[in-house]
């Protein structure tokens, strides 16, 4: 945080001035930036501290929203922001292009995926999935078809529960 920044915050009585956090520092940096209510100091490097920072000051900005449609379109534009491009190589041992992205509609019981080789979004709709314990265990494999657009939910076929290798 710039000096004048500082100064400004403690003559306005703003808490971050005075709060002494006792959290680590990325945690710390993450709650300067959204106290400082801006959008020329958030970080934009592809480091995951940067992308977490912009993710939440973006989900804190944002319109609250109750409309399903646009609240996926809101969340997506943000999983965007903070994503990897595809490809992309920093030669960091912590940075890797981002390959998917998921997301849930918790009320509507919606999941949905976004696979960056397909060409659109698809969605499970866990309405239409027997969740009961002893249900058996459905998946849809991804790597036959790019062509996943849309309810994938008829596509889903049984199959045997995932094993750890450890």
């Amino acid at each position: 945080m710039h000096p004048r920044q500082s100064q400004h915050l403690r003559r306005s009585g703003h808490p971050c001035a005075y709060q002494r956090p006792e959290f680590p520092p990325d945690e710390c940096h993450q709650r300067l930036l959204a106290c400082q209510r801006g959008t020329n100091t958030l970080p934009g490097t592809v480091s995951s501290p940067d992308r977490f920072v912009r993710a939440y000051f973006f989900d804190h900005h944002v319109e609250k929203t109750g409309d399903s449609d646009l609240g996926l379109s809101i969340v997506r534009s943000i999983l965007y922001n903070v994503s990897v491009p595809y490809t992309y190589t920093a030669g960091e041992a912590n940075v890797s292009s981002t390959q998917w992205r998921s997301f849930a509609n918790i009320r509507d019981r919606l999941y949905y995926f976004d696979i960056v080789t397909n060409p659109g979004i698809f969605y499970v709709d866990l309405n239409k999935c027997d969740l009961r314990p002893g249900a058996p265990v459905m998946k849809i494999d991804t790597s036959k078809s790019k062509d996943y657009i849309g309810d994938v939910t008829s596509k889903l076929f049984k199959t045997q529960p995932f094993t750890p290798m450890y």
